[in-house]
């Protein structure tokens, strides 16, 4: 778009008088090329943001399944205290 918008007001400069209308056009053409590269330039810092964000969910989730496995271990561990201590008691009442 930048080359076009180049191309296009060479063209008006040489046409002259006649070539002012097409100079307008060249305006316009370059005012469009620099909303397309501020555009890409917010796209790119929005992509970005958001690969940062995939990237903190994705350690958060990691966090949290470690935490839940942890849990998991200790309740395991806990069940297996009690079945012991049901054992005992049960082989205390004979």
């Amino acid at each position: 778009t930048n080359l076009l918008s180049l191309n296009a007001s060479i063209e008006a400069e040489k046409a002259g008088e006649f070539g002012k209308s097409f100079s307008v056009i060249a305006r316009e053409i370059r005012r469009l090329a620099d909303l397309i590269t501020h555009a890409a330039s917010d796209i790119q810092k929005i992509t970005g943001e958001i690969i940062t964000a995939v990237s903190t969910s994705q350690d958060g989730v990691r966090t949290f399944s470690q935490e839940i496995k942890t849990s998991v271990e200790e309740i395991d561990k806990v069940n297996q205290q009690l079945s012991h201590l049901i054992a005992e008691t049960n082989a205390l009442k004979l």
